[in-house]
């Protein structure tokens, strides 16, 4: 089973490097992803010496990462750097875009403008590892305008919650009213309760059908301006990593990040993933699995992941290769149950109990065989 399956991780081997290298390595590990180490050579370069030191470097990074477990190989480029990096994540069609924080120099834009230039313009979702900070988190902080690509980014939010075990924060901004009816001198707090109200139904249609299955989370709603707010709740709360979708403009989804997704990605004081049209997680079972507990773990692995039906079909592969597989049985059964078909949790249930019952009586019977005398 796949779930995250190509990285691509571009360096410049710059300052941020090392910590950003770590937390594709974690990443990597976590999802048993390829890991495609990326540096690009300025264009027209002729100096063979340097390609041969630069690609020396990459190939002891590619030994250590290796030695961890982590399928890993580089790829050495000459050309202007941001085509070479998008280009690089097209054809190899990368599920997603790792890299580390640049600086910009103020306070306002702490967020390198190559690093931006490449969430504008890749289709993958794009991880963004503040530096000098580990990947080391408990909570995720997703934003959410109820939109189609807020939606993708709970769907990262909740996978990475799973594989990380961290608690998920759903949080929806609403413009405050105060600014722009304070000239009238009129009491808001009826208008803002009606608001809030109408936001929270919306909020709850808009979670319908999301499976936060195996998930610890909780949503918010609060008013204010949305960049200024989120960017409070990361600092205030001491988020480890935010995850956001970024709306875009019909046919320019590709190419064009909202403006408050721009504002938070220069601001915010933590690692952050932003994703537009493309999800982060696609699902490829491995078919060619022959061996009775891999499949099972398979199963297991899966309804961690919140694909119960997918689990369930793994486990029924257990039971037709051995009946006598109990622990699948079990497993289909409580799958049933957590999905609230009874019916058909306790027709697997009792047909585990009827093969245990069967599997006792023919060992009692065994036994018995061997102590009495009638039968030696």
């Amino acid at each position: 089973m796949e779930l995250l399956k190509k990285i691509l991780f571009p360096t410049d081997f710059g300052e941020s490097m090392e910590v950003a290298l770590e937390s594709a390595i974690g990443v990597a590990k976590k999802f048993e992803s390829q890991l495609i180490l990326l540096h690009v050579l300025p264009e027209n370069n002729t100096n063979e010496r340097l390609k041969t030191l630069v690609g020396e470097k990459l190939e002891e990074f590619v030994t250590q990462i290796k030695a961890q477990g982590v399928n890993c190989y580089y790829e050495l480029i000459s050309g202007n750097q941001l085509d070479v990096i998008c280009e690089t994540a097209e054809r190899k069609s990368a599920n997603l875009v790792l890299l580390g924080a640049g600086r910009g120099g103020t306070l306002d834009y702490k967020l390198g403008r190559n690093s931006e230039e490449i969430i504008r313009n890749v289709s993958m979702p794009v991880w963004v590892i503040e530096k000098d900070k580990p990947l080391l988190f408990n909570t995720i902080l997703c934003p959410v305008d109820f939109s189609e690509e807020s939606k993708i980014a709970l769907d990262n939010a909740i996978h990475l919650c799973r594989r990380f075990e961290a608690n998920l924060n759903i949080l929806h901004v609403v413009k405050s009213h105060g600014e722009e009816y304070s000239k009238f001198n009129l009491s808001l707090t009826g208008l803002e309760a009606e608001t809030l109200e109408k936001t929270a139904a919306s909020f709850d249609e808009f979670l319908k059908g999301v499976n936060l299955t195996g998930v610890s989370w909780d949503k918010e709603v609060i008013f204010g301006d949305a960049a200024t707010e989120i960017v409070n709740v990361v600092s205030a709360n001491n988020i480890g990593l935010l995850v956001m979708g970024s709306a875009g403009k019909t046919g320019l989804k590709r190419f064009f990040v909202g403006s408050v997704t721009q504002k938070v990605s220069r601001k915010v004081p933590c690692s952050f993933i932003i994703s537009k049209s493309e999800k982060l997680i696609h699902l490829q079972l491995n078919n060619n699995l022959d061996d009775i507990d891999a499949i099972f773990q398979e199963g297991v692995q899966l309804a961690k992941d919140g694909y119960t039906e997918e689990a369930i079909a793994a486990w029924k592969r257990c039971t037709a290769i051995n009946e006598l597989y109990l622990k699948a049985w079990s497993a289909i059964a409580s799958a049933y149950e957590s999905m609230d078909c009874k019916e058909d949790a306790k027709r697997y249930n009792d047909t585990k109990n009827r093969i245990q019952q069967s599997i006792w009586d023919q060992q009692i019977e065994a036994d018995l065989r061997s102590k009495h005398r009638l039968f030696k």
